[in-house]
Protein backbone atom coordinates (compact mmCIF):
# COMPACT_ATOMS: atom_id res chain seq x y z
CA UNK A 1 0.00 0.00 0.00
CA UNK A 2 2.60 2.36 0.54
CA UNK A 3 4.52 1.37 -2.54
CA UNK A 4 1.30 2.58 -3.94
CA UNK A 5 0.94 6.36 -2.40
CA UNK A 6 4.55 6.59 -3.05
CA UNK A 7 4.12 6.30 -6.67
CA UNK A 8 1.26 7.94 -6.77
CA UNK A 9 2.75 10.72 -5.00
CA UNK A 10 5.29 10.68 -7.84
CA UNK A 11 2.87 11.16 -9.81
CA UNK A 12 1.72 14.25 -8.76
CA UNK A 13 5.29 15.98 -8.31
CA UNK A 14 5.63 15.29 -11.77
CA UNK A 15 2.37 16.77 -12.79
CA UNK A 16 2.90 19.69 -10.92
CA UNK A 17 6.28 19.90 -12.51
CA UNK A 18 4.97 19.82 -15.78
CA UNK A 19 2.18 22.36 -15.36
CA UNK A 20 4.37 24.84 -13.65
CA UNK A 21 7.15 24.43 -16.46
CA UNK A 22 4.79 24.80 -19.03
CA UNK A 23 5.20 28.36 -21.26
CA UNK A 24 2.66 29.43 -23.94
CA UNK A 25 -0.43 31.29 -25.02
CA UNK A 26 -4.53 32.51 -23.22
CA UNK A 27 -7.02 34.69 -20.25
CA UNK A 28 -7.74 34.82 -17.09
CA UNK A 29 -11.49 34.25 -16.06
CA UNK A 30 -11.65 30.43 -15.42
CA UNK A 31 -8.82 29.17 -13.11
CA UNK A 32 -9.00 26.10 -10.96
CA UNK A 33 -12.28 25.39 -10.85
CA UNK A 34 -12.61 23.24 -13.46
CA UNK A 35 -15.43 20.76 -12.92
CA UNK A 36 -18.50 20.27 -10.04
CA UNK A 37 -20.20 19.03 -8.06
CA UNK A 38 -19.03 22.06 -5.99
CA UNK A 39 -20.91 20.79 -2.68
CA UNK A 40 -21.74 17.24 -1.00
CA UNK A 41 -21.82 14.25 -2.45
CA UNK A 42 -25.30 14.27 -4.36
CA UNK A 43 -25.00 13.88 -8.65
CA UNK A 44 -26.27 17.04 -9.33
CA UNK A 45 -24.17 20.45 -8.34
CA UNK A 46 -24.85 24.21 -8.99
CA UNK A 47 -22.63 27.30 -9.24
CA UNK A 48 -23.34 30.78 -10.61
CA UNK A 49 -21.04 33.32 -10.29
CA UNK A 50 -21.20 37.34 -11.28
CA UNK A 51 -17.17 38.10 -12.22
CA UNK A 52 -16.68 42.10 -13.17
CA UNK A 53 -13.47 42.92 -14.94
CA UNK A 54 -12.02 46.11 -15.57
CA UNK A 55 -9.57 46.41 -18.93
CA UNK A 56 -7.21 49.51 -20.08
CA UNK A 57 -5.37 49.10 -23.17
CA UNK A 58 -2.84 52.11 -23.94
CA UNK A 59 -0.79 52.26 -27.39
CA UNK A 60 1.14 54.36 -29.44
CA UNK A 61 -0.36 54.48 -33.12
CA UNK A 62 2.17 55.24 -35.97
CA UNK A 63 2.03 55.95 -39.61
CA UNK A 64 4.36 54.39 -42.32
CA UNK A 65 5.53 57.41 -45.05
CA UNK A 66 7.99 57.71 -47.84
CA UNK A 67 11.49 58.97 -46.57
CA UNK A 68 12.95 60.50 -49.75
CA UNK A 69 16.61 60.95 -50.02
CA UNK A 70 15.94 64.37 -52.04
CA UNK A 71 13.69 65.92 -50.09
CA UNK A 72 15.77 68.54 -47.93
CA UNK A 73 14.31 70.32 -44.64
CA UNK A 74 17.13 73.55 -43.80
CA UNK A 75 19.71 72.26 -45.78
CA UNK A 76 20.00 68.80 -44.50
CA UNK A 77 18.62 65.63 -46.12
CA UNK A 78 15.43 63.60 -44.70
CA UNK A 79 17.02 60.63 -45.15
CA UNK A 80 21.00 60.90 -45.03
CA UNK A 81 21.29 57.08 -45.72
CA UNK A 82 18.97 56.75 -48.66
CA UNK A 83 15.57 56.49 -49.36
CA UNK A 84 13.39 54.77 -47.11
CA UNK A 85 9.86 53.87 -45.42
CA UNK A 86 9.80 55.30 -41.76
CA UNK A 87 7.33 55.65 -38.92
CA UNK A 88 5.77 59.00 -37.87
CA UNK A 89 4.75 59.18 -34.31
CA UNK A 90 1.19 60.49 -35.13
CA UNK A 91 -1.62 58.90 -32.73
CA UNK A 92 -2.06 56.80 -29.74
CA UNK A 93 -5.27 55.19 -27.87
CA UNK A 94 -6.78 54.38 -24.95
CA UNK A 95 -9.21 51.76 -24.59
CA UNK A 96 -11.42 50.89 -21.32
CA UNK A 97 -14.00 48.22 -21.15
CA UNK A 98 -16.14 47.74 -17.58
CA UNK A 99 -17.64 44.00 -18.11
CA UNK A 100 -20.24 41.68 -15.93
CA UNK A 101 -19.90 38.17 -16.59
CA UNK A 102 -23.03 36.29 -15.17
CA UNK A 103 -22.11 32.48 -15.09
CA UNK A 104 -23.68 29.44 -14.58
CA UNK A 105 -23.15 26.19 -14.56
CA UNK A 106 -24.07 22.91 -13.70
CA UNK A 107 -22.80 19.68 -13.03
CA UNK A 108 -23.69 15.78 -13.41
CA UNK A 109 -22.20 12.80 -11.70
CA UNK A 110 -18.60 14.97 -11.00
CA UNK A 111 -18.00 14.45 -14.43
CA UNK A 112 -20.31 16.53 -16.98
CA UNK A 113 -20.50 20.01 -16.67
CA UNK A 114 -23.05 22.11 -18.64
CA UNK A 115 -21.88 26.19 -18.35
CA UNK A 116 -23.55 29.19 -19.49
CA UNK A 117 -21.98 32.79 -19.51
CA UNK A 118 -23.80 36.27 -20.35
CA UNK A 119 -21.63 39.20 -20.82
CA UNK A 120 -22.37 42.38 -20.23
CA UNK A 121 -20.79 45.43 -21.51
CA UNK A 122 -21.03 48.18 -18.96
CA UNK A 123 -18.92 50.24 -20.78
CA UNK A 124 -16.42 50.10 -23.47
CA UNK A 125 -14.65 53.43 -24.59
CA UNK A 126 -11.94 54.15 -27.34
CA UNK A 127 -10.50 57.62 -27.25
CA UNK A 128 -8.01 58.63 -30.42
CA UNK A 129 -5.56 61.37 -29.55
CA UNK A 130 -2.52 62.95 -31.17
CA UNK A 131 0.19 61.57 -29.77
CA UNK A 132 2.54 63.67 -27.01
CA UNK A 133 3.85 66.37 -29.48
CA UNK A 134 1.72 66.08 -32.43
CA UNK A 135 -0.70 68.09 -33.93
CA UNK A 136 -1.85 69.35 -37.43
CA UNK A 137 1.31 70.46 -38.50
CA UNK A 138 2.50 67.40 -38.21
CA UNK A 139 0.14 64.93 -38.51
CA UNK A 140 0.02 62.32 -41.42
CA UNK A 141 -3.97 61.99 -40.78
CA UNK A 142 -5.94 64.90 -39.77
CA UNK A 143 -2.77 67.79 -40.96
CA UNK A 144 -4.39 71.21 -41.19
CA UNK A 145 -3.22 72.26 -44.68
CA UNK A 146 -4.95 69.04 -45.83
CA UNK A 147 -7.78 66.77 -45.98
CA UNK A 148 -8.13 64.60 -42.62
CA UNK A 149 -8.17 60.58 -43.48
CA UNK A 150 -10.76 60.90 -40.26
CA UNK A 151 -11.43 63.32 -37.51
CA UNK A 152 -9.02 63.33 -34.54
CA UNK A 153 -9.48 63.50 -31.56
CA UNK A 154 -12.04 60.55 -31.97
CA UNK A 155 -14.17 59.18 -28.81
CA UNK A 156 -16.46 56.01 -29.45
CA UNK A 157 -18.48 54.16 -26.13
CA UNK A 158 -20.18 51.01 -26.57
CA UNK A 159 -22.71 49.09 -24.05
CA UNK A 160 -24.76 46.45 -23.72
CA UNK A 161 -25.47 42.64 -24.12
CA UNK A 162 -22.77 40.91 -26.05
CA UNK A 163 -22.53 37.55 -27.06
CA UNK A 164 -23.72 34.69 -24.67
CA UNK A 165 -21.18 31.81 -24.56
CA UNK A 166 -22.53 28.09 -23.83
CA UNK A 167 -20.10 25.29 -23.18
CA UNK A 168 -19.58 21.30 -22.54
CA UNK A 169 -16.89 20.14 -20.28
CA UNK A 170 -15.95 16.57 -18.99
CA UNK A 171 -13.48 15.38 -17.01
CA UNK A 172 -11.12 12.52 -17.62
CA UNK A 173 -9.49 12.15 -13.90
CA UNK A 174 -10.93 13.64 -11.20
CA UNK A 175 -9.95 15.25 -7.60
CA UNK A 176 -13.85 14.72 -6.72
CA UNK A 177 -13.92 11.38 -7.39
CA UNK A 178 -10.60 10.47 -6.11
CA UNK A 179 -8.38 12.93 -3.77
CA UNK A 180 -5.32 11.22 -5.03
CA UNK A 181 -6.05 11.78 -8.80
CA UNK A 182 -5.32 15.44 -10.49
CA UNK A 183 -8.63 17.13 -12.31
CA UNK A 184 -8.04 16.98 -15.67
CA UNK A 185 -10.67 18.79 -18.08
CA UNK A 186 -11.99 18.71 -21.97
CA UNK A 187 -14.38 21.28 -22.51
CA UNK A 188 -15.88 22.81 -26.02
CA UNK A 189 -17.44 26.49 -25.41
CA UNK A 190 -19.26 28.20 -28.07
CA UNK A 191 -20.06 31.92 -29.03
CA UNK A 192 -23.22 32.88 -30.23
CA UNK A 193 -23.28 35.90 -32.34
CA UNK A 194 -27.23 36.95 -31.32
CA UNK A 195 -26.10 39.97 -30.02
CA UNK A 196 -25.95 43.15 -33.04
CA UNK A 197 -22.70 42.92 -34.64
CA UNK A 198 -20.82 46.38 -34.34
CA UNK A 199 -20.73 49.09 -36.43
CA UNK A 200 -19.15 52.13 -36.86
CA UNK A 201 -20.53 55.02 -34.56
CA UNK A 202 -23.08 53.59 -32.81
CA UNK A 203 -23.19 51.39 -29.49
CA UNK A 204 -23.30 47.55 -30.50
CA UNK A 205 -21.15 45.00 -29.12
CA UNK A 206 -21.38 42.00 -31.00
CA UNK A 207 -18.85 39.93 -32.55
CA UNK A 208 -20.17 39.49 -35.43
CA UNK A 209 -18.63 35.95 -35.33
CA UNK A 210 -19.32 32.28 -34.23
CA UNK A 211 -16.84 31.25 -31.67
CA UNK A 212 -15.60 28.16 -31.14
CA UNK A 213 -13.31 27.26 -28.37
CA UNK A 214 -11.59 24.36 -27.97
CA UNK A 215 -9.64 23.73 -24.04
CA UNK A 216 -7.74 21.93 -22.21
CA UNK A 217 -7.51 21.95 -18.45
CA UNK A 218 -5.73 20.62 -15.63
CA UNK A 219 -5.05 21.40 -11.57
CA UNK A 220 -3.42 18.95 -9.14
CA UNK A 221 -3.14 19.23 -5.36
CA UNK A 222 0.21 18.70 -5.12
CA UNK A 223 0.73 19.26 -1.49
CA UNK A 224 -1.59 20.59 1.06
CA UNK A 225 -0.54 24.08 0.53
CA UNK A 226 0.08 23.74 -3.54
CA UNK A 227 -2.17 23.02 -6.15
CA UNK A 228 -0.66 24.34 -9.61
CA UNK A 229 -3.23 24.61 -12.66
CA UNK A 230 -2.82 24.89 -16.48
CA UNK A 231 -5.09 25.47 -19.70
CA UNK A 232 -4.64 25.81 -23.47
CA UNK A 233 -7.57 27.33 -25.52
CA UNK A 234 -7.76 27.24 -29.53
CA UNK A 235 -10.65 29.67 -30.20
CA UNK A 236 -11.67 29.58 -33.89
CA UNK A 237 -13.89 31.95 -35.75
CA UNK A 238 -16.22 31.80 -38.21
CA UNK A 239 -18.17 35.09 -39.61
CA UNK A 240 -22.07 35.59 -39.21
CA UNK A 241 -22.07 39.22 -40.34
CA UNK A 242 -21.94 40.42 -43.72
CA UNK A 243 -21.78 43.98 -43.25
CA UNK A 244 -18.31 42.96 -41.19
CA UNK A 245 -17.16 40.48 -43.09
CA UNK A 246 -18.49 40.30 -46.48
CA UNK A 247 -17.44 37.26 -48.74
CA UNK A 248 -16.01 39.68 -51.72
CA UNK A 249 -14.67 36.86 -54.17
CA UNK A 250 -11.84 34.90 -55.30
CA UNK A 251 -9.13 37.30 -54.90
CA UNK A 252 -9.84 38.19 -51.72
CA UNK A 253 -7.50 36.68 -49.56
CA UNK A 254 -8.55 37.60 -45.78
CA UNK A 255 -12.25 37.48 -44.78
CA UNK A 256 -12.82 36.04 -41.37
CA UNK A 257 -11.53 37.32 -38.35
CA UNK A 258 -8.46 36.62 -36.31
CA UNK A 259 -8.16 33.26 -34.46
CA UNK A 260 -6.48 32.76 -31.10
CA UNK A 261 -4.16 30.19 -29.33
CA UNK A 262 -3.37 30.76 -25.74
CA UNK A 263 -2.47 28.84 -22.62
CA UNK A 264 -2.22 29.55 -18.94
CA UNK A 265 -0.22 28.44 -16.35
CA UNK A 266 0.24 28.89 -12.69
CA UNK A 267 -0.13 27.76 -9.02
CA UNK A 268 -2.62 28.50 -5.87
CA UNK A 269 -0.86 28.45 -2.62
CA UNK A 270 -3.12 27.42 0.08
CA UNK A 271 -1.77 29.13 3.36
CA UNK A 272 -5.34 28.55 5.40
CA UNK A 273 -7.65 25.83 5.10
CA UNK A 274 -10.82 24.12 6.97
CA UNK A 275 -12.15 21.22 5.03
CA UNK A 276 -14.74 20.36 7.69
CA UNK A 277 -16.25 23.84 7.52
CA UNK A 278 -15.53 24.89 3.78
CA UNK A 279 -13.41 27.48 4.35
CA UNK A 280 -10.00 27.98 2.72
CA UNK A 281 -7.62 31.43 1.43
CA UNK A 282 -5.82 30.95 -1.74
CA UNK A 283 -3.35 33.18 -3.25
CA UNK A 284 -3.44 32.86 -6.79
CA UNK A 285 -0.12 33.42 -8.93
CA UNK A 286 -0.72 32.72 -12.95
CA UNK A 287 0.57 33.92 -16.60
CA UNK A 288 -0.57 33.73 -19.74
CA UNK A 289 0.85 33.70 -23.55
CA UNK A 290 -1.12 34.04 -26.50
CA UNK A 291 -1.01 34.62 -30.03
CA UNK A 292 -3.67 36.15 -32.02
CA UNK A 293 -3.51 35.19 -36.13
CA UNK A 294 -4.23 37.43 -38.87
CA UNK A 295 -7.60 38.83 -39.63
CA UNK A 296 -10.07 41.09 -40.54
CA UNK A 297 -11.35 43.01 -37.35
CA UNK A 298 -12.54 45.98 -35.56
CA UNK A 299 -9.27 47.67 -34.60
CA UNK A 300 -8.84 50.67 -32.83
CA UNK A 301 -9.50 52.64 -36.15
CA UNK A 302 -12.68 51.00 -36.58
CA UNK A 303 -15.37 53.89 -35.61
CA UNK A 304 -12.76 56.57 -36.90
CA UNK A 305 -12.64 55.12 -40.48
CA UNK A 306 -16.19 53.97 -40.71
CA UNK A 307 -17.62 57.47 -39.96
CA UNK A 308 -15.12 59.26 -41.64
CA UNK A 309 -16.49 61.48 -44.17
CA UNK A 310 -13.05 61.26 -46.17
CA UNK A 311 -14.00 61.59 -50.03
CA UNK A 312 -12.30 61.60 -53.33
CA UNK A 313 -14.78 65.27 -54.27
CA UNK A 314 -12.89 66.62 -51.08
CA UNK A 315 -8.87 65.56 -52.14
CA UNK A 316 -9.51 62.50 -49.81
CA UNK A 317 -9.77 59.25 -50.80
CA UNK A 318 -10.79 56.30 -48.68
CA UNK A 319 -11.70 53.81 -51.94
CA UNK A 320 -11.02 50.33 -52.68
CA UNK A 321 -9.63 49.00 -55.27
CA UNK A 322 -11.97 47.14 -56.28
CA UNK A 323 -15.66 47.69 -54.69
CA UNK A 324 -15.35 50.89 -53.61
CA UNK A 325 -15.54 53.24 -50.28
CA UNK A 326 -15.05 51.19 -46.79
CA UNK A 327 -18.36 50.32 -45.27
CA UNK A 328 -17.60 48.59 -41.99
CA UNK A 329 -14.57 50.43 -40.91
CA UNK A 330 -12.54 46.41 -40.34
CA UNK A 331 -9.27 46.05 -41.13
CA UNK A 332 -6.83 43.20 -41.99
CA UNK A 333 -4.52 42.96 -39.10
CA UNK A 334 -1.37 41.79 -38.41
CA UNK A 335 -0.43 38.61 -36.20
CA UNK A 336 0.70 39.52 -32.80
CA UNK A 337 1.65 38.17 -29.37
CA UNK A 338 0.08 38.89 -25.90
CA UNK A 339 1.53 38.24 -22.07
CA UNK A 340 -0.30 39.05 -18.78
CA UNK A 341 0.56 38.05 -15.47
CA UNK A 342 -1.94 38.27 -12.51
CA UNK A 343 -2.23 38.02 -8.68
CA UNK A 344 -5.16 37.20 -7.10
CA UNK A 345 -6.59 36.10 -3.75
CA UNK A 346 -9.88 33.80 -3.31
CA UNK A 347 -11.90 33.83 -0.24
CA UNK A 348 -13.68 30.46 0.83
CA UNK A 349 -16.64 31.86 3.59
CA UNK A 350 -18.11 28.97 3.16
CA UNK A 351 -18.84 26.08 1.53
CA UNK A 352 -21.41 27.49 -0.74
CA UNK A 353 -19.41 30.75 -1.13
CA UNK A 354 -16.38 32.41 -2.29
CA UNK A 355 -15.20 35.77 -3.00
CA UNK A 356 -11.77 36.52 -5.13
CA UNK A 357 -10.09 39.62 -6.05
CA UNK A 358 -7.43 39.85 -8.74
CA UNK A 359 -4.70 42.52 -10.06
CA UNK A 360 -3.21 41.71 -13.95
CA UNK A 361 -0.79 43.42 -16.12
CA UNK A 362 0.51 42.38 -19.51
CA UNK A 363 1.98 43.73 -22.84
CA UNK A 364 0.61 43.30 -26.37
CA UNK A 365 3.34 43.48 -29.26
CA UNK A 366 3.63 45.72 -31.79
CA UNK A 367 1.35 44.99 -35.14
CA UNK A 368 0.07 46.19 -38.68
CA UNK A 369 -3.36 48.20 -37.69
CA UNK A 370 -3.83 47.87 -41.67
CA UNK A 371 -2.05 45.45 -43.86
CA UNK A 372 -4.17 44.04 -46.54
CA UNK A 373 -3.06 42.10 -49.40
CA UNK A 374 -2.50 43.65 -53.04
CA UNK A 375 -4.22 40.97 -54.66
CA UNK A 376 -3.31 37.80 -56.86
CA UNK A 377 -1.83 37.39 -60.06
CA UNK A 378 -3.75 35.17 -62.37
CA UNK A 379 -1.87 35.63 -65.35
CA UNK A 380 1.43 36.10 -64.41
CA UNK A 381 1.68 40.01 -65.53
CA UNK A 382 1.23 41.50 -61.99
CA UNK A 383 -2.06 42.95 -60.06
CA UNK A 384 -3.87 44.93 -62.80
CA UNK A 385 -7.63 46.55 -62.29
CA UNK A 386 -8.40 44.44 -65.66
CA UNK A 387 -6.29 41.38 -66.31
CA UNK A 388 -5.72 39.35 -69.66
CA UNK A 389 -8.91 37.69 -68.89
CA UNK A 390 -10.93 40.97 -68.26
CA UNK A 391 -10.54 40.35 -64.34
CA UNK A 392 -9.78 42.22 -61.43
CA UNK A 393 -7.34 40.98 -59.55
CA UNK A 394 -7.01 43.15 -56.56
CA UNK A 395 -7.94 42.37 -53.24
CA UNK A 396 -11.28 44.40 -52.56
CA UNK A 397 -9.71 44.58 -49.14
CA UNK A 398 -6.58 46.29 -50.38
CA UNK A 399 -7.14 50.58 -49.79
CA UNK A 400 -3.95 52.42 -51.32
CA UNK A 401 -4.62 55.27 -48.63
CA UNK A 402 -4.14 52.19 -45.54
CA UNK A 403 -2.28 49.08 -46.99
CA UNK A 404 0.46 50.48 -49.58
CA UNK A 405 3.44 50.21 -47.45
CA UNK A 406 4.50 54.03 -46.67
CA UNK A 407 0.63 54.65 -45.63
CA UNK A 408 -0.16 51.98 -43.50
CA UNK A 409 -0.98 52.65 -39.60
CA UNK A 410 0.98 49.92 -36.33
CA UNK A 411 0.31 49.93 -33.47
CA UNK A 412 3.07 49.69 -31.07
CA UNK A 413 4.17 48.35 -27.42
CA UNK A 414 0.53 48.35 -25.84
CA UNK A 415 0.08 48.11 -21.92
CA UNK A 416 -2.49 45.83 -20.37
CA UNK A 417 -3.52 46.53 -16.94
CA UNK A 418 -7.19 45.03 -15.22
CA UNK A 419 -8.70 43.94 -12.09
CA UNK A 420 -11.32 41.59 -11.59
CA UNK A 421 -13.68 40.90 -9.05
CA UNK A 422 -15.97 37.56 -8.15
CA UNK A 423 -18.92 36.44 -6.03
CA UNK A 424 -19.43 32.85 -6.18
CA UNK A 425 -22.25 30.83 -4.93
CA UNK A 426 -21.98 26.96 -4.90
CA UNK A 427 -24.51 24.57 -4.34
Amino acid sequence: MSCVRAARKATRWALAALLIASVTPATASELTDLQGPYIGDGPIAFRASLDYHWRRRTAAIVREYDCLRHEVIGGASLCPNGSRIGFARDLKVEQVTSLLDVDLRLAFYRSLEVRLRLPFVMSDETKLSFDDGVDGRTSLTAPYNGPALFEVPNTTTRSGLADPVIGLWGTVLSRARDVDDPTIALGFELGVPIAPARSPGTADVGAGAWALTFAVAASDRAYTWLEPFFRIDVTLMVPASDALYPDLGATQATRGPPEKVAVRFGADLIPFERPDEGSAVRIEVGAELALVTSGKTPTALFDALGTSDCRPEAGCDLTTNAVGRLQSGATIAEEHFTALMWLGAHYDVLDVLRLTARVNVGWESPYFLTSSNLGKDVDGRGVQASNSFGDNEYDPDYNPALDRPGTRYRSMDALLVGVDFSLVGRF
